[in-house]
Protein backbone atom coordinates (compact mmCIF):
# COMPACT_ATOMS: atom_id res chain seq x y z
CA UNK A 1 0.00 0.00 0.00
CA UNK A 2 2.84 2.39 0.76
CA UNK A 3 4.49 1.72 -2.57
CA UNK A 4 1.19 2.04 -4.41
CA UNK A 5 0.49 5.35 -2.68
CA UNK A 6 3.89 6.73 -3.59
CA UNK A 7 3.43 5.60 -7.21
CA UNK A 8 0.01 7.21 -7.40
CA UNK A 9 1.35 10.41 -5.89
CA UNK A 10 4.22 10.43 -8.40
CA UNK A 11 1.78 9.98 -11.28
CA UNK A 12 -0.36 12.86 -10.05
CA UNK A 13 2.75 15.05 -9.70
CA UNK A 14 3.89 14.16 -13.23
CA UNK A 15 0.46 14.90 -14.67
CA UNK A 16 0.40 18.21 -12.82
CA UNK A 17 3.80 19.23 -14.18
CA UNK A 18 2.79 18.20 -17.70
CA UNK A 19 -0.44 20.18 -17.46
CA UNK A 20 1.48 23.19 -16.15
CA UNK A 21 3.96 22.97 -19.03
CA UNK A 22 1.09 22.71 -21.52
CA UNK A 23 -0.57 25.82 -20.07
CA UNK A 24 2.73 27.71 -20.17
CA UNK A 25 3.35 26.71 -23.77
CA UNK A 26 -0.17 27.81 -24.70
CA UNK A 27 0.37 31.17 -23.03
CA UNK A 28 3.71 31.62 -24.79
CA UNK A 29 2.15 30.74 -28.15
CA UNK A 30 -0.68 33.18 -27.54
CA UNK A 31 1.81 35.90 -26.61
CA UNK A 32 3.76 35.36 -29.84
CA UNK A 33 0.56 35.47 -31.89
CA UNK A 34 -0.47 38.69 -30.16
CA UNK A 35 2.94 40.24 -30.83
CA UNK A 36 2.79 39.23 -34.51
CA UNK A 37 -0.71 40.71 -34.83
CA UNK A 38 0.33 43.99 -33.18
CA UNK A 39 3.41 44.17 -35.40
CA UNK A 40 1.31 43.57 -38.52
CA UNK A 41 -1.13 46.35 -37.59
CA UNK A 42 1.70 48.75 -36.78
CA UNK A 43 3.57 47.96 -39.99
CA UNK A 44 0.41 48.37 -42.07
CA UNK A 45 -0.15 51.81 -40.58
CA UNK A 46 3.42 52.87 -41.26
CA UNK A 47 3.25 51.62 -44.84
CA UNK A 48 0.07 53.60 -45.48
CA UNK A 49 1.76 56.75 -44.18
CA UNK A 50 4.84 56.04 -46.27
CA UNK A 51 2.77 55.55 -49.43
CA UNK A 52 1.06 58.88 -48.84
CA UNK A 53 4.46 60.52 -48.31
CA UNK A 54 5.77 58.88 -51.51
CA UNK A 55 2.85 60.37 -53.40
CA UNK A 56 3.67 63.84 -52.09
CA UNK A 57 7.37 63.44 -52.88
CA UNK A 58 6.51 62.21 -56.39
CA UNK A 59 4.38 65.28 -57.07
CA UNK A 60 7.16 67.58 -55.81
CA UNK A 61 9.68 65.69 -57.94
CA UNK A 62 7.54 66.19 -61.06
CA UNK A 63 7.18 69.89 -60.27
CA UNK A 64 10.79 70.72 -59.36
CA UNK A 65 13.31 68.41 -61.05
CA UNK A 66 12.19 68.88 -64.70
CA UNK A 67 12.23 72.66 -64.25
CA UNK A 68 15.77 72.61 -62.85
CA UNK A 69 17.23 70.18 -65.40
CA UNK A 70 15.32 71.42 -68.43
CA UNK A 71 13.51 69.20 -70.93
CA UNK A 72 16.61 67.91 -72.73
CA UNK A 73 18.74 66.87 -69.75
CA UNK A 74 15.73 65.67 -67.78
CA UNK A 75 14.80 63.38 -70.66
CA UNK A 76 18.34 62.03 -70.90
CA UNK A 77 18.57 61.46 -67.15
CA UNK A 78 15.17 59.74 -67.12
CA UNK A 79 16.34 57.48 -69.96
CA UNK A 80 19.48 56.57 -68.01
CA UNK A 81 17.54 55.86 -64.82
CA UNK A 82 14.99 53.75 -66.68
CA UNK A 83 17.63 51.68 -68.47
CA UNK A 84 19.66 51.17 -65.30
CA UNK A 85 16.50 50.06 -63.47
CA UNK A 86 15.83 47.44 -66.15
CA UNK A 87 19.34 46.03 -65.80
CA UNK A 88 19.07 46.16 -61.99
CA UNK A 89 15.80 44.18 -62.06
CA UNK A 90 17.28 41.66 -64.50
CA UNK A 91 20.09 41.01 -62.05
CA UNK A 92 18.10 40.33 -58.90
CA UNK A 93 17.61 36.61 -59.82
CA UNK A 94 14.50 36.40 -57.63
CA UNK A 95 16.66 36.68 -54.50
CA UNK A 96 14.38 39.17 -52.68
CA UNK A 97 11.38 36.86 -53.09
CA UNK A 98 13.37 33.83 -51.95
CA UNK A 99 14.71 35.76 -48.98
CA UNK A 100 11.26 36.87 -47.84
CA UNK A 101 9.97 33.29 -48.17
CA UNK A 102 12.82 31.50 -46.39
CA UNK A 103 13.92 34.02 -43.77
CA UNK A 104 10.95 33.63 -41.37
CA UNK A 105 11.67 29.88 -41.24
CA UNK A 106 15.38 30.46 -40.67
CA UNK A 107 15.29 33.07 -37.91
CA UNK A 108 13.60 31.26 -34.97
CA UNK A 109 16.05 28.37 -34.69
CA UNK A 110 19.20 29.91 -36.13
CA UNK A 111 22.28 31.33 -34.51
CA UNK A 112 23.73 34.76 -35.14
CA UNK A 113 26.68 33.27 -37.02
CA UNK A 114 24.36 31.30 -39.31
CA UNK A 115 22.29 34.39 -40.14
CA UNK A 116 25.40 36.42 -40.87
CA UNK A 117 26.84 33.67 -43.04
CA UNK A 118 23.61 33.37 -45.03
CA UNK A 119 23.35 37.11 -45.53
CA UNK A 120 27.01 37.17 -46.58
CA UNK A 121 26.37 34.55 -49.27
CA UNK A 122 23.37 36.52 -50.55
CA UNK A 123 25.40 39.73 -50.69
CA UNK A 124 28.27 38.11 -52.58
CA UNK A 125 25.93 36.59 -55.15
CA UNK A 126 23.93 39.79 -55.54
CA UNK A 127 27.00 42.01 -55.87
CA UNK A 128 28.59 39.65 -58.40
CA UNK A 129 25.46 39.66 -60.56
CA UNK A 130 25.14 43.44 -60.15
CA UNK A 131 28.69 43.90 -61.45
CA UNK A 132 27.78 41.92 -64.56
CA UNK A 133 24.56 43.90 -64.98
CA UNK A 134 26.42 47.19 -64.54
CA UNK A 135 29.00 46.21 -67.14
CA UNK A 136 26.29 45.19 -69.60
CA UNK A 137 24.41 48.43 -68.95
CA UNK A 138 27.48 50.57 -69.54
CA UNK A 139 28.52 48.74 -72.70
CA UNK A 140 25.10 48.55 -74.34
CA UNK A 141 24.05 52.08 -73.40
CA UNK A 142 27.32 53.56 -74.63
CA UNK A 143 26.95 51.59 -77.86
CA UNK A 144 23.31 52.36 -78.67
CA UNK A 145 23.18 55.90 -77.21
CA UNK A 146 26.53 57.49 -78.16
CA UNK A 147 25.22 61.00 -77.50
CA UNK A 148 24.86 60.31 -73.75
CA UNK A 149 27.92 61.36 -71.70
CA UNK A 150 30.11 58.48 -70.56
CA UNK A 151 30.54 59.81 -66.99
CA UNK A 152 26.76 59.85 -66.51
CA UNK A 153 26.50 56.28 -67.83
CA UNK A 154 29.31 55.21 -65.51
CA UNK A 155 27.62 56.87 -62.53
CA UNK A 156 24.37 54.97 -63.17
CA UNK A 157 26.37 51.74 -63.59
CA UNK A 158 27.88 52.40 -60.17
CA UNK A 159 24.38 52.98 -58.80
CA UNK A 160 23.42 49.48 -60.02
CA UNK A 161 26.28 47.99 -57.99
CA UNK A 162 25.45 49.98 -54.86
CA UNK A 163 21.79 49.04 -55.27
CA UNK A 164 22.85 45.40 -55.45
CA UNK A 165 24.24 45.75 -51.92
CA UNK A 166 21.21 47.67 -50.65
CA UNK A 167 18.61 45.26 -52.03
CA UNK A 168 19.37 42.18 -49.85
CA UNK A 169 19.81 44.35 -46.77
CA UNK A 170 16.43 46.08 -47.02
CA UNK A 171 14.71 42.83 -48.08
CA UNK A 172 16.16 41.20 -44.96
CA UNK A 173 14.23 43.80 -42.93
CA UNK A 174 11.02 42.73 -44.67
CA UNK A 175 11.73 39.08 -43.90
CA UNK A 176 12.22 40.01 -40.23
CA UNK A 177 8.68 41.43 -40.18
CA UNK A 178 10.00 45.00 -40.10
CA UNK A 179 8.03 46.29 -43.07
CA UNK A 180 8.02 49.81 -41.65
CA UNK A 181 11.83 50.05 -41.85
CA UNK A 182 11.76 48.41 -45.26
CA UNK A 183 9.32 51.06 -46.49
CA UNK A 184 11.40 53.93 -45.12
CA UNK A 185 14.24 52.96 -47.47
CA UNK A 186 12.06 53.68 -50.53
CA UNK A 187 10.83 56.98 -49.12
CA UNK A 188 14.38 57.97 -48.22
CA UNK A 189 15.60 57.26 -51.76
CA UNK A 190 12.82 59.26 -53.43
CA UNK A 191 13.20 62.19 -51.03
CA UNK A 192 16.94 62.31 -51.71
CA UNK A 193 16.34 62.34 -55.46
CA UNK A 194 14.26 65.44 -54.89
CA UNK A 195 17.22 67.20 -53.26
CA UNK A 196 20.40 65.64 -54.67
CA UNK A 197 19.50 65.63 -58.37
CA UNK A 198 18.95 69.41 -58.60
CA UNK A 199 22.02 70.07 -56.45
CA UNK A 200 24.15 67.74 -58.56
CA UNK A 201 22.90 69.33 -61.75
CA UNK A 202 23.74 72.81 -60.49
CA UNK A 203 27.22 71.56 -59.69
CA UNK A 204 28.07 69.42 -62.71
CA UNK A 205 25.23 69.33 -65.23
CA UNK A 206 23.92 65.96 -66.31
CA UNK A 207 26.97 64.18 -64.92
CA UNK A 208 26.41 65.82 -61.54
CA UNK A 209 22.74 64.79 -61.52
CA UNK A 210 23.79 61.20 -62.25
CA UNK A 211 26.21 61.38 -59.34
CA UNK A 212 23.26 62.56 -57.24
CA UNK A 213 21.59 59.19 -57.97
CA UNK A 214 24.72 57.41 -56.72
CA UNK A 215 24.80 59.57 -53.60
CA UNK A 216 21.15 58.75 -52.88
CA UNK A 217 21.87 55.02 -53.16
CA UNK A 218 24.89 55.39 -50.89
CA UNK A 219 22.80 57.13 -48.22
CA UNK A 220 20.16 54.39 -48.41
CA UNK A 221 23.00 51.88 -47.99
CA UNK A 222 24.09 53.72 -44.85
CA UNK A 223 20.52 53.56 -43.52
CA UNK A 224 20.30 49.81 -44.22
CA UNK A 225 23.65 49.11 -42.55
CA UNK A 226 22.57 51.05 -39.47
CA UNK A 227 19.35 49.04 -39.22
CA UNK A 228 21.33 45.81 -39.38
CA UNK A 229 23.81 47.02 -36.78
CA UNK A 230 20.92 47.68 -34.40
CA UNK A 231 19.04 44.50 -35.33
CA UNK A 232 21.82 41.92 -34.84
Amino acid sequence: PVVSGRRAGGNRSFRGRRAGASVEAHRSRGHRVSQARDSMVRNSGFILLQRAALLVVGVLYALIVPRVLGPGDFGRLSLLISLSTLFFIAGDLGLPQALCRQLPELLPGSTLDLRRAWLGVLLRVRVGVSLLAAGAFFGLTACFFPDLPRPAIGALALAIVVGGVVDPLVTWLLGRNEADRWGWSFLLRRAQYLVLLPLGYRWGGLNGAALGVVAAEALVLGYALRQHTEGW
